[in-house]
Formats: C-alpha cells, sequence, structure tokens
C-alpha cells in the first residue's frame, strides 16, 4: 500500500485533475480520477450610460470570475452613488449566481422617469464579501444615468471688453433642447466688477423663448477700471425645467484695464 501527495503552487487560479490506479503485482485496478479547482476571484465592470426617456436606454453591470467554478457561486452585490434605487433606476438584485461551469453573469441598470432635472446622475455598483470567491483588483464599476430633461450651458461668447470697445463682453446661454413655452431665468452675478460702478446691468433675468435653444446676456463697462475687472454669470436652477450642464455651468467676462 502507497501514498502520494499533490501540492498547488501559490498563484495557480484554475483547475487541473489527474487519474491514476493501483496495481498488486497481479492485475491493476479501474481508473480513478481527481480534480482540483481553486477558488474563482470575482470582479465587476460596467458598460455604456444609461439614459432617461419614456422608452429608456439601459445599461448593463458584468460579475465576472476568473474562471469556472464547479459548483454555483452567489456574489453578494451594493450600490451607492448619488442616483437612487427605486426613484432614478430600478433598484438592483443584493445577489447575483454565476452558475457552475460559467464566468459571468449579468445584472441590468433600467433608468426610471422621474420628472426631476436633476441632472447626469452617477451610479456604482459594488462586490460585497462573501463565500466561495475573493474580491479582485475591480471590485466596482460606475455607470452613468443621463437626465432627459434639458441641460443649460453658460459661455462667454465674448469674453472681454473694456469701456472704449466697440463690443460688449457677451454671455450666451444655452439650452441643450428647445421647450415648450418661454424659460425666464433668475441670473447669478459674481466676480470682482461691481454693477453700477464697472458695468451696468439692466436686468438679472434672462428669457430663452419657447421652441429657441439659446439667448444672449451683454455686459457694457461703465468706464476704465483701474484695473481689470471680471464678471462671472451663473443660474439659479428650476428642478422641474432643466439642469446645468456640469461641464459649463458658469462663465466668466474680462472689464480690460485701458491705459
Amino acid at each position: 500500500m502507497g501514498n502520494f501527495s499533490y501540492v498547488i503552487n501559490k498563484g495557480y487560479d484554475a483547475s487541473d485533475s489527474f487519474t491514476w490506479r493501483a496495481f498488486d503485482n497481479v492485475s491493476y485496478s479501474g481508473l480513478a480520477t481527481a480534480t482540483f479547482i481553486t477558488t474563482p476571484e470575482a470582479t465587476i465592470t460596467g458598460a455604456a450610460p444609461a439614459q432617461e426617456g419614456l422608452i429608456p436606454t439601459t445599461s448593463r453591470f458584468t460579475i465576472n470570475l476568473n474562471h469556472a467554478s464547479l459548483v454555483n457561486v452567489d456574489i453578494n452585490l451594493s450600490s451607492a452613488g448619488h442616483a437612487s434605487g427605486g426613484k432614478n433606476y430600478v433598484k438592483l438584485p443584493k445577489k447575483v449566481t454565476i452558475p457552475a461551469g460559467a464566468t459571468s453573469s449579468s445584472i441590468t441598470l433600467t433608468p426610471l422617469v422621474d420628472g426631476q432635472a436633476a441632472g447626469d446622475l452617477d451610479m456604482i455598483e459594488k462586490i460585497s464579501s462573501g463565500k466561495g470567491y475573493p474580491i479582485g483588483a475591480a471590485k466596482s464599476a460606475t455607470d452613468m444615468i443621463i437626465d432627459d430633461e434639458p441641460k443649460l450651458s453658460i459661455t462667454a461668447s465674448v469674453a472681454s471688453t473694456h469701456f472704449q470697445a466697440a463690443d460688449s463682453g457677451e454671455f450666451t446661454i444655452s439650452l441643450s433642447a428647445s421647450m415648450s413655452q418661454d424659460l425666464v431665468l433668475t441670473l447669478v452675478i459674481g466676480g470682482s466688477g461691481k454693477n453700477g460702478k464697472d458695468y451696468q446691468l439692466q436686468s438679472k433675468t434672462l428669457t430663452i423663448p419657447a421652441g429657441n435653444t439659446s439667448s444672449k446676456f451683454e455686459i457694457i463697462p461703465s468706464l476704465n477700471p483701474a484695473k481689470s475687472k471680471t464678471i462671472t454669470l451663473s443660474c439659479k436652477v428650476v428642478k422641474t425645467s432643466f439642469s446645468l450642464n456640469p461641464l459649463a455651468k458658469s462663465a466668466l467676462v474680462s472689464i480690460l484695464h485701458t491705459i
């Protein structure tokens, strides 16, 4: 009667097997097979952004194993980010099963129409600890839920001026899509320049007419400042109408000092 040992090298992350049979100096026994498989590592990946709308565009998270298991592997999940399950998207399951012999399973991210201009929201899906799998480096993935309400952008179409210039400073306020009624914006003015001293404003409101996607707002310098001044423009957000484009939510115009 004999014995033998089988050692799996550290870092080996796949399966292996071997067969053997015994011999008693007269005859051989039948073949016996042993299969060994290491515990698979779990990771997660995201996909293209999801889009709100009457017919929403879905996205997908894929949970992966670095090799197949001989048994079903239940992966625990959790959700985070600025988007809320049940409000901004259909709640995702807290567990996904990768069947024996498979290396991945997916879950679908489906946006919900919330009627609010909340802006684009990030949604983060994470792998939580559990039995039967260690967690790899890609333990979380982020998808975006793109808002279907219009986005408002502010740019400096004429970025500088001075009191002798023929042109005034000018901002352009644009919507990503036109609206069915006039949009009256309440402007937020900042910067080092002072209204009534460095420039003159007739109003702190601006209207983008129904069916249009932009309007312009002029800054008229009133004198030659001792040093150059700045004027920044943003606006207050009406939650049910539009959201600010995070890449263009304010702009700056300079009133230049003239020697």
